[in-house]
């Protein structure tokens, strides 16, 4: 049985520092940040985390925004691992998982 790879996420300041350091405009610190940083201090794998982003995606999305704001999140998704996720290994397997659903 192979055990998955996992991180315990930073807390909820450090989230919100890091994923603006991607993008800093005011809605998205307001409330699409937020909904990412309710994962503050849980233990997820990469799959977990694609997870978690994805889900955060659709939530804010489904706040009433056009449908096009899907894609434009869809493709930040990459960078909001890289500067989350500080594990090389669990950082690869969020990336992969997000590709799997692309393709």
């Amino acid at each position: 049985m192979t055990t998955e790879l996992t991180i315990t996420m930073p807390d909820r300041a450090e989230i919100m520092r890091r994923l603006e350091s991607v993008d800093d405009e005011i809605n998205m610190s307001q409330r699409f940040y937020p909904l990412i940083a309710k994962k503050a201090g849980a233990t997820l794998s990469g799959r977990g985390i694609a997870l978690t982003l994805r889900l955060a995606v659709a939530d804010y999305v489904g706040e009433g925004l056009p449908p096009l704001m899907t894609g434009a999140l869809e493709r930040l998704l990459p960078e909001y691992v890289k500067v989350l996720v500080d594990d090389a290994d669990v950082r690869s397997d969020a990336l992969s998982a997000l590709a799997e659903v692309r393709s």
